[in-house]
């Protein structure tokens, strides 16, 4: 595992301290780490009184880094200079097993403030995106020029081992600021998502246009090798603030997370913030988009959140499986029908959140949802997924409680960044045997078959029934009608290992889940 971040002082890494430059500067940090001989190296970067680490991403034996710096930077020997205001930057770490060392950086921008948010790697190809301003910034030879205010740029570098090259850089933009925040990569399509506040955005020969203050945006484009082009690109959201900060992509299914204020559109699908009438806050939401090839479609969205500001930082997939980190300032957050309690004060201080949906090709379930954190300001950035266990990271006020972990005997006053980790199967394994809302399975244990009990639930005339097994992965889904009295019906498990599943029905915007032991 890789973690990156920002730093100030001295920090330690198991054994090994990393001490930031010059008084009060903050600098950047990569570290490696594995569960069983912890961090194996930790190297410190940056410069020149303000920097920012955005994204991280990993190649074969590699690291690739991005984010921005004021006036001059050092990777290692490598110095970068920025033209004026802040650069963004891209830049590769080798890893050498024990020790690392910076192979290339570069960087990227003009006069005016620049940034990198977000990196991809598939082999030798390198993507970035972030924003630009002004009349030029320069992307190796390319140069580009603003509409406006901020725009939104993707780049895609060739790593030639001690050195890289832009391939090509493409723009997108209107009057307005216009943000890219996230990036994902898929053969040659390439994904972005962020937000504008342009009245009109062009993204090649597509205009979307802003339907409130701000909207969620996502594109995809073709990578041709040494040029790209954008295919198609969607707007979503409502009459205020809505933006994306996360993308992931599976085959045809493209999943978009983010925060978004009142009532907020994703195609034909409508979401409403939790916060009460007349006051104004944040909710997280999730959403899937089926990607057609030179169109796309939303095909769900869910929302999360209370009456105060909640936001999603993160998102990780496998399978149908969706994975989302965040922090929530809500007294009560719900995620679906799993409701986290804020043991902070007043909605002041965010607590963490972690939640599993499950996609079921229609509609998206809320599986789980876990709390960790304590009184004062607690906040989770990222996670990664290594087979059945997520790890989590971010920075909290201590005491913290992770479940029966936590972290104490630090000063209040300040930050510290954690490593958590949190099993894929803590909801399904935390599962009562009991049978909620009129739920069953029967016999449990079961062989080849098994009978379900679906329970009336009014308003409804279909349901959703999905087994899951132990990863949290779909093994079985099939749509059946729902009477008004109680149906049963049998599924065949013939071809199903022996183990712990979940038998989970959706309906009517209500979800019933109980556990299945197959013998």
């Amino acid at each position: 595992m890789y973690i990156t971040g920002a730093f100030r002082g001295t920090v330690q890494f198991g054994s090994i301290a990393l001490t930031s430059g010059a008084s009060n500067e903050i600098d950047g940090f990569v570290a490696r780490w594995n569960s069983a001989t912890g961090f194996a190296w930790a190297q410190r970067f940056g410069g020149g009184g303000s920097f920012l680490v955005r994204g991280v991403a990993v190649g074969v034996n590699a690291v690739y880094l991005v984010g921005s710096f004021r006036n001059a930077a050092s990777f290692g020997n490598i110095s970068l200079t920025s033209i004026g205001g802040s650069d963004g930057f891209v830049a590769k770490l080798a890893d050498g097993g024990t020790a690392a060392n910076f192979e290339w950086a570069k960087a990227v921008g003009g006069a005016t403030d620049d940034d990198a948010q977000a990196v991809a790697v598939i082999g030798n190809s390198v993507y970035t995106t972030g924003d630009f301003s002004g009349p030029q910034a320069n992307f190796g030879t390319a140069r580009l020029s603003s509409a406006g205010g901020q725009d939104l740029y993707v780049a895609k570098l060739t790593d030639k081992g001690a050195s890289a090259d832009f391939a090509w850089t493409q723009q997108a933009g209107g009057p307005g600021d216009d943000y890219s925040q996230a990036v994902a990569v898929s053969g040659a399509n390439v994904y972005v998502a962020g937000s504008s506040n342009s009245a009109t955005t062009a993204f090649g020969g597509v205009t979307l246009t802003t339907a409130g203050l701000s909207d969620v945006v996502v594109a995809k484009l073709a990578d041709a090798g040494a040029t790209a082009s954008f295919v198609w690109a969607q707007q979503a959201g409502g009459v205020r603030n809505d933006r994306a900060v996360a993308v992931e992509v599976s085959g045809p299914n493209v999943y978009v997370a983010g925060t978004f204020e009142s009532t907020a559109s994703f195609g034909s699908i409508a979401l409403t913030n939790a916060t009460p009438a007349g006051s104004i806050a944040t909710d997280a939401f999730v959403t899937k988009m089926t990607d057609a090839g030179t169109s796309a479609t939303f095909t769900w969205a869910r929302q999360a959140g209370g009456e105060s500001d909640d936001f999603v930082t993160d998102m990780v997939l496998s399978g149908p499986s969706v994975y989302l980190v965040g922090r929530f300032n809500s007294d009560i957050a719900s995620f679906g029908n799993t409701a986290l309690t804020n043991v902070g004060f007043n909605g002041v201080n965010p607590d963490i959140f972690v939640t599993k949906l499950t996609d079921a090709g229609s509609a998206g379930t809320f599986v789980w949802a876990q709390q960790a954190g304590g009184a004062f300001a607690d906040i989770a950035t990222s996670v990664a997924l290594s087979t059945t266990t997520l790890y989590v990271t971010g920075a909290v006020n201590p005491p913290a409680s992770f479940g029966s972990q936590s972290i104490s005997g630090l000063s209040s006053t300040a930050n510290v960044a954690y490593l958590a980790s949190i099993s894929t199967i803590t909801g399904l394994s935390a599962l009562s045997s009991a049978l909620p809302d009129g739920l069953a399975v029967f016999p449990n244990p079961s062989h080849t078959s098994v009978t379900v009990q679906l329970p009336p639930i009014a308003g409804a005339a279909k349901a959703t029934l999905t087994v899951l097994d132990a990863l949290g992965r779909a093994v079985h889904t099939q749509t059946v009608a729902l009477p008004a009295s109680e149906r049963r019906l049998e599924l065949n498990l013939t071809g199903l290992r022996a183990g712990l599943y979940a038998v989970q029905v959706s309906a009517g915007g209500k979800a019933a889940t109980c556990r299945l032991v197959v013998e």
